[in-house]
Parts: structure tokens; C-alpha cells; sequence
């Protein structure tokens, strides 16, 4: 395969995301390159496949075979000038870019690549939790020879991460080839190359990725006024639909301001309805105990909105000094719990007591939205049951307005869809469904003893047990904490028992941030020991996938009268069962019955409404802005003229009854 790369296109400004969106990524240019062709590393020799040129001139001429550098080197030029990555560099700078990447540039000899693309500008160290296929490597041998290479996969064993997959050129493949080596410390393999010798980069994006990382580091650091100059400059048209990344940053960055939009006196006025001498002092040692949610916003102490009624959950001192409300005619769910064993030891099939619901759920813009102009094409999606397992018989008996869109039965988020154009921007703009279903307890009261071995070849293991980014993290720190959790219990109903009893002890609930502001649901539960239905149930499949236990999201709302709201939980895995439901978030219960204890890992009461089979999944139909919530579906969704709407701009209204059937 002989071609030219000429490389200096210019691509200024935002049209660099145009070609972000058109590059190939770096793994489909490897594979461009046929396999063979020759080994040569020769003085003398430039190693790349084709000629390399810059600015119309020769950087480096086609080499005789090839070697890793000049492999890697082609790939990372090509993909690098697909992206605008080298827009406005002088020949001279990519000269001195070659050279590092063949470590003859100064400082370069130890990590080539990485140097390499940070002197350059165009790309970033990354760690080896990090990594992912496509990543450049910089290898090194306990004999001390080294190699270029591109990161094909990990190589792993019982979780652990013993060597690599990747493509380069090398003499045992005769020039460019796939090839697995392991580390040097990991036994059994004889392995040669050094872990802590293994360096690893990533190419940006994009041209407006480094500094979109920068508006991302100073949003971190609390800097949020100068990320938003920053994002501002590098977003779309503001008449352009909201889903550029630039644009995104910006708005969770509202988002975050949203979030956190308490001052002290604020907060401390809610917390003093409680403790009426609360002063700010006590405010501040509340936060220093990490008890008071808090964010420092352009020098200011701001605090999550939700924060006081945290403090009451967690502050020893704040719960002893507090006068609370008491909680009156809560649902007795471990009661009726207790009632569901009875029925289903009694019953032959796992269905039992079903429960009829009636559902009017209601979306209003609110009044003296700028987008809402005549003309305007309004889209809303609301929340629509599924018809799955233990919940049937859902009918629409109404909707407003009359022209609608229910998406099918067993899309991952069942949604019923609307499109309005405005014609008067002062008449109000509600939708509404009306619907109904029967939902009963899902109650199979799985046995141990009863357990069949899983298929683990087969496609529903493999994708249940897997990875998926960044909401489950599958490493090393998970799968240690998930072996420790199951020790060496074989049986996959009680493994998922005993992580269902860990996250139920360990990761108590508490009012949450938006999820879209949450960067993994997982980590962010294990690390901080709490976090509300939706990050205790991620959690709990996190570990089960972790365990090799399959696990799954489902969510939708909990009806128990009195106590309606979005709920979050999860399913798991076993046969001869199939899918078991687990609420994590409910947990164990206080009963003198383990059965009653555990029902709800494996069970689950019928007080509930099943909107959504899995997370962070496509609407239908599509939605072109960013989504109010990109993870669940819960509430619904808004966007007028492609701009999303976010929930603080809207208001959503679920009225339910469920009753019992004789």
C-alpha cells in the first residue's frame, strides 16, 4: 500500500470540531497499514510506511519496510492533521515533534511519544487505569530495548491487568503486526516489559480540546467565571442547537451554579427551622466534618441546595441538637414485605398481589420562555411504563395534545413523545398522558440450591459482565473491593446477596447532585460511602459485574401512597431465574425473617413503575441537545428549536393511585 500524507491543511477555530467529527479514529488508521511488509531498523532508515510531508515539504521520505517509530509516527500525523491538530504548527515544531517521538529530542529519550505530544500541544499523558484501545504507547524491556506502539487492549487475568495487546512493527511479525506481551511482574509468563517503564498518550480531540481541558481544570478548581470565558469563545453559534461540547461544558456549569446556589445565610436560615441557635460557626465546623456539601465558586463558599437536609442524615451533633418533624403514617414496606413471602411461598407463580395504577403525568414551560416565540417547535418526551415481567396491561386512556408518540415496548428509555409549533407565545405550553397498568410483586423467592451454571461464552454474560464507561468502572481498585466483598463464595445468587447487604451497609442514602453533574455514579458512591437510589444501585451492578454476577439498571418511579417519587434499582443475573430485581437503595430489611430481610435482592414489591431497562441510552425519537438528565428518565425532557430546556425552567406534576386487586 503506497500513499502520500501531506499534512497543513488549515482548520481554524470551530471548524475544528467539523473535522473531530469526520477523522478517523487512531485504531481504523493502523489497520489501514497491510500487515508485513518488512522489518528495517537500519541506520539511515526512516521507519514509516509512507512519505511524510509538511507545509509541501519532505519531513521524512517513505521507508524501506518499517519500524515502530516510523509506524506509529505515520498513524499519529495522519489522525493528528484528520483532527486539526496541526493548524498554525511550523515546520520547524513538527521537526522537533519527529524527533521527540524517536527520542533524539531533548529530555525525550525516556518517554518519546509523551513528550512528544505535550510539547507539541496535541495530546496528553495518560494513566494506565486510563487507557483505552487506540492509546499510543512508549515500552520498555528488563533488556533494556524499547517499543512504539498503538494500544490494541489490556491483557487481563482475574481482573488484573498481567500485559498488553497492540500494533506496531516488529521483526517476529516481519514489519507491521499484532502482538501480546506481558509485564515483567506478573508470574507465569516470563514477561519482559517494565509496568513502571510504560508510558502512555492521547491525541486531543480536537483543536479546542486543550483548551477545553483547561476550562474543565479551572471549573474544578472553583474558577468558574474564567472557564466560562474560556467555553464562550469556543461554543457554537448561540442559534445553533446546544450539543457542541463547548456548549455543553458551559451548561453544566449552570447547572453546577444551580446546584450549589445557597450562600451561608441561606443555608443557615434552613437549618436553623430545626436548630433555632445554629450560628454560622457551627456551620463552618459542619463543613469541615465534611457533613455540609459545599463547593468554593469564584471565591465564595456556596452550598448544594439539598445540603441542609443531608446535615440531619450525617452530623451526630447537628441530629442531637435538631427538633424534627416526625415522620407520620409512613407505607409499611417491610410489612407488606412480610405479607408478599407469605403469598409467594403459597403461590405457584412469582406474581403476586397485583396492583392497578393510574398515572396522569403533566410537563408546563413555564411562562416567558425567550425560545417560546411563534413558529417555535416545542419537542417533550414524558415518562411512559414499560410492559415488562411482573408490570402488564398499560393502556394511554389520554393525552394533550392529541398528536403523540409512544415509543415501542422494550426501548430502553419508553418514552411517549410530542411535537407543538408555538402560535401565541402568551398561551401556556402543558402536556399531558394519562395511563394506567398493573404492576404486581415479582416474588420467585430464588434458592441457592437451585442455581445453574452460566453460559460464559455466550453474548448476555459477556455484555453484563463488562465494562461501560464512566458510570461502570471495572478496575483494579472495584474488582479488589468486589473480591473482598464475596470472598470465595461460588454461587452467584449469594454473591449478589452478599454485595447487596455490603451496599445496604455501607453506602447509606443521601440527597444527591444531578447526575449530570456526577462524572461516575459508581465511583463516586464507593468513594464517598453515600449517595442516593441511583448511585447505590449503580454501585451494587458495578460490584455484581465486578464478581462476575451480570447486572443491569432499571428505574422508573416508586408509587407507594404517600411516598411517590423517582426510583432508581437494578436487576441481576441467575439462572434458572433469568433477570432478578434488586433494590439496594430499600435494602435489607429489619425483620426477624431473613426472607423478609433479603426479599428485595431477588424480589420486589409491586409499588412501582418501570420506565426505563438501562441508563444513558438514546431517546426515541432522538434528542438533538443535551439532555436535562443524560443518564436516566424520569421526569422528562424539553427542547424548543434544538436548545434544551433545563428543569429548572419547567415544572412536572405525577399524580397517582395504585389499589390493590382482590
Amino acid at each position: 500500500m503506497r500513499r502520500l500524507l501531506t499534512i497543513g491543511i488549515v482548520i481554524g477555530g470551530l471548524a475544528a470540531l467539523a473535522a473531530a467529527a469526520s477523522a478517523r479514529e487512531v485504531l481504523d488508521v493502523a489497520r489501514q497499514y497491510d500487515n508485513g511488509g518488512g522489518y528495517h531498523w537500519t541506520a539511515g532508515n526512516s521507519g514509516t510506511p509512507i512519505e511524510l510531508r509538511f507545509e509541501n515539504r519532505v519531513l521524512l521520505p517513505r521507508g524501506k519496510g518499517s519500524f515502530c517509530c516510523g509506524y506509529t509516527l505515520a498513524i499519529a500525523f495522519e489522525v493528528a492533521e484528520e483532527r486539526g491538530l496541526l493548524a498554525g504548527k511550523t515546520f520547524d515544531e513538527i521537526r522537533a515533534f519527529q524527533k521527540d517521538w524517536y527520542g533524539d529530542g531533548p529530555d525525550s529519550r525516556e518517554t518519546l511519544i509523551v513528550k512528544a505530544v505535550e510539547r507539541l500541544g496535541i495530546g496528553r499523558q495518560v494513566a494506565h487505569p486510563d487507557a483505552m484501545p487506540g492509546d499510543f504507547v512508549q515500552l520498555w524491556r528488563t533488556s533494556g530495548s524499547g517499543h512504539s506502539v498503538v494500544l490494541l487492549d489490556w491483557v487481563r487475568e482475574d481482573g488484573k491487568i498481567v500485559g498488553l495487546k497492540y500494533r506496531s512493527s516488529q521483526k517476529s511479525t516481519d514489519g507491521i503486526g499484532d502482538r501480546v506481551e506481558y509485564f515483567s511482574d506478573s508470574p507465569g509468563h516470563d514477561g519482559k516489559v517494565v509496568r513502571d517503564r510504560t508510558y502512555l498518550c492521547r491525541l486531543f480531540k480536537n483543536a479546542l480540546e486543550p483548551s477545553m481541558q483547561e476550562a474543565q481544570q479551572l471549573a474544578l478548581a472553583g474558577e468558574y467565571s474564567r472557564a466560562e470565558e474560556i467555553l464562550a469563545a469556543a461554543a457554537a453559534d448561540s442559534s445553533a442547537a446546544d450539543a457542541t461540547a463547548a456548549a455543553i461544558e458551559l451548561e453544566r456549569i449552570r447547572r453546577a451554579r444551580h446546584e450549589f446556589g445557597l450562600n451561608g445565610d441561606e443555608l443557615l436560615a434552613q437549618i436553623q427551622k430545626q436548630i433555632p441557635d445554629a450560628t454560622l460557626a457551627d456551620m463552618a465546623r459542619w463543613r469541615d466534618a465534611g457533613d455540609l456539601q459545599h463547593r468554593t465558586i469564584d471565591g465564595q463558599i456556596s452550598y448544594f441546595r439539598r445540603a441542609a437536609s443531608n446535615l440531619f442524615r450525617f452530623n451526630a451533633d447537628a441530629k442531637r441538637r435538631s427538633n424534627p418533624q416526625a415522620a407520620a403514617g409512613r407505607f409499611d414496606q417491610t410489612g407488606l414485605i412480610a405479607e408478599l413471602v407469605d403469598l409467594a411461598e403459597a403461590s405457584a407463580a412469582p406474581a403476586v398481589y397485583p396492583v392497578r395504577h393510574k398515572v396522569k403525568y403533566t410537563l408546563t414551560i413555564k411562562p416567558g420562555n425567550p425560545l417560546a416565540k411563534p413558529g417555535a417547535k416545542v419537542r417533550v418526551w414524558l415518562p411512559y411504563p414499560q410492559e415488562y415481567q411482573q408490570q402488564q396491561q398499560v393502556k394511554l386512556l389520554s393525552s394533550s395534545p392529541g398528536h403523540q408518540k409512544i415509543a415501542a415496548n422494550g426501548h430502553p428509555h419508553r418514552t411517549i413523545y410530542f411535537e407543538q409549533v408555538v402560535q401565541d407565545e402568551a398561551a401556556p405550553l402543558a402536556f399531558s398522558a394519562e395511563y394506567e397498568y398493573v404492576v404486581s410483586a415479582w416474588a420467585p423467592m430464588p434458592s441457592a440450591d437451585e442455581v445453574q451454571s452460566y453460559d460464559k461464552a455466550g453474548e448476555l454474560y459477556r455484555e453484563f459482565t463488562a465494562e461501560r464507561l464512566p458510570h461502570i468502572a471495572l478496575d483494579d481498585a472495584t474488582r479488589d473491593l468486589a473480591a473482598k466483598i464475596v470472598g470465595d463464595e461460588p454461587n452467584p445468587l449469594l454473591r449478589a446477596k452478599k454485595i447487596f447487604r455490603w451496599v445496604s451497609a455501607n453506602i447509606p442514602w443521601c440527597a444527591e447532585i444531578e447526575y449530570c453533574l456526577i462524572d461516575s455514579l459508581a465511583k463516586k458512591g464507593i468513594a464517598a460511602g453515600r449517595g442516593d437510589c441511583g448511585v447505590q444501585g449503580m454501585v451494587f451492578i458495578t460490584l455484581c459485574r465486578a464478581a462476575g454476577v451480570p447486572a443491569r439498571w432499571q428505574s422508573g418511579w416508586q408509587t407507594k401512597p404517600g411516598e411517590e417519587n423517582m426510583h432508581d434499582w437494578a436487576e441481576f443475573y441467575v439462572e434458572p431465574w433469568g433477570w432478578l430485581p434488586a433494590d439496594a437503595s430499600h435494602g435489607v430489611r429489619r425483620h426477624d425473617d431473613p426472607r423478609v430481610q433479603d426479599f428485595l435482592c431477588g424480589g420486589l414489591d409491586p409499588y412501582r413503575m418501570i420506565v426505563n431497562l438501562d441508563f444513558a441510552r438514546e431517546l426515541d425519537p432522538p434528542k438533538s441537545s443535551y439532555r436535562s438528565e443524560p443518564n436516566d428518565f424520569q421526569r422528562g425532557e424539553v427542547e424548543i428549536d434544538g436548545h434544551n430546556l433545563y428543569f429548572d425552567q419547567w415544572k412536572w406534576d405525577f399524580e397517582v393511585t395504585a389499589d390493590p386487586r382482590e
